[in-house]
C-alpha cells in the first residue's frame, strides 16, 4: 500500500510522509536511550504536532496515537496530547464551519454496520465480517503476520526480559494497538489503503527488532547472517510487491482502455452534450458537481 498510495491523488502519500517524520522524535524512546527530561518534553511536543497533522489529513491515522506509550511519565504524555489538540485545532481553522458536519459523518461511520455510514444501526455486520477481514488480509497479508509476531514477542519479552527490555515492550505494545485499531477502523469498508497507517506503524518496531537481534557488538559471522536474512526478506518483499503492482498495472491499463473507448465514442458524436459523473460520499457534493 505504501507504493500504490502514491499512484493517485489521495491523502495517503501525506500520511506516509507524516508517519516517517513522526518516527524521528520517537526513536530515542524506542531504542531505550538515556534521554534528558527536557529533551523528551520537546520530543513529545513534536510527536503530538505531527500526530495532529496526520489525523487532520485523514482520520485513519488515529491508531498512531498508541505511540504515547513510549513517553515516560504523565507530564510527557500530557504534552503529547495537548500538542495534538493544539495542532489539530489550528489545522482545522480553514474548515471550522464544516466540523459539525464532519462530526456527524464520523458518527454515522461509527454507529452503522455498513460501509461509509450505510446500513442499519449497529457496530458491524457480523454476517459480512469474515469476508471483510479476508479482503483486508488479501490486500495486505504481511501486516497480519507482523501482528502475530509482535504479540508472540510481546509475551516472550514481557516474561523473560521485563525489566531490561521495557522500551521494547512499550514499542511492541504500541505496534500491536496501532495495527489492531487500523484493522477495526477499516473492517466495515475493507479497502486495503485504509490500513496504510497500520502498515507504516510496523517500520519502527521492525528496525528496533533487527537492531536487538543483530547488535553491532556481535561477531562478524552473526552480523553476516543477519545481513543475509535481511537481504532475503527484502527480496521476498520486493517479489510480493511486484506481483501486486503487476495486478494493479493490468487493472489500470484496462481502465485506461475503457476510457479511451469512451473518449472515442464521444468524439464520434459531435453536437452531443457530455454529462460527466463523479462519485461522492456526500449528496451535496454530488449535486454541486452536477450543477457545475
Amino acid at each position: 500500500q505504501t507504493l500504490l498510495a502514491h499512484t493517485r491523488v489521495a491523502p495517503e502519500p501525506l500520511l506516509t510522509a507524516t508517519a516517517l517524520f513522526l518516527m524521528i522524535p520517537l526513536i530515542p524512546m524506542a531504542v531505550g536511550a538515556n534521554v534528558a527530561p527536557e529533551d523528551e518534553a520537546r520530543f513529545a511536543l513534536a510527536a503530538g504536532v505531527l500526530f495532529g497533522v496526520g489525523v487532520v489529513t485523514k482520520v485513519t491515522f488515529l491508531p498512531w496515537g498508541a505511540v504515547i506509550l513510549l513517553f515516560h511519565g504523565r507530564a510527557h504524555k500530557l504534552r503529547f496530547v495537548l500538542a495534538f489538540i493544539a495542532a489539530s485545532a489550528i489545522l482545522l481553522l480553514p474548515v471550522v464551519a464544516s466540523v459539525p458536519r464532519m462530526a456527524d459523518w464520523f458518527m454515522s461511520l461509527l454507529t452503522h454496520t455498513g460501509g461509509y455510514g450505510h446500513g442499519p444501526v449497529g457496530f458491524v455486520e457480523t454476517r459480512t465480517l469474515p469476508a471483510n477481514v479476508r479482503m483486508l488480509f488479501d490486500g495486505e497479508p504481511v501486516v497480519f503476520y507482523l501482528l502475530a509476531i509482535y504479540v508472540v514477542l510481546l509475551v516472550l519479552v514481557s516474561v523473560v526480559w521485563k525489566a531490561r527490555r521495557l522500551p521494547l515492550i512499550k514499542l511492541l505494545a504500541a505496534g500491536c494497538i496501532s495495527i489492531l485499531l487500523s484493522l477495526i477502523l477499516a473492517v466495515k469498508t475493507p479497502v486495503p489503503r485504509y490500513i496504510l497507517p497500520g502498515v507504516l506503524s510496523t517500520v519502527l518496531p521492525n528496525a528496533v527488532l533487527v537492531a536487538c537481534l543483530f547488535p553491532a557488538a556481535t561477531s562478524r559471522r552473526v552480523r553476516y547472517a543477519g545481513a543475509t536474512v535481511s537481504v532475503l526478506l527484502v527480496a521476498a518483499g520486493l517479489n510480493f510487491n511486484m506481483l501486486r503492482l503487476s495486478a494493479w498495472m493490468v487493472s489500470t491499463q484496462a481502465y485506461r482502455d475503457g476510457t479511451n473507448v469512451l473518449l472515442k465514442t464521444v468524439a464520434d458524436m459531435p453536437g452531443c452534450v457530455t454529462a460527466g459523473m463523479y462519485r461522492s460520499s456526500w449528496p451535496l457534493y454530488a449535486l454541486s458537481f452536477g450543477n457545475d
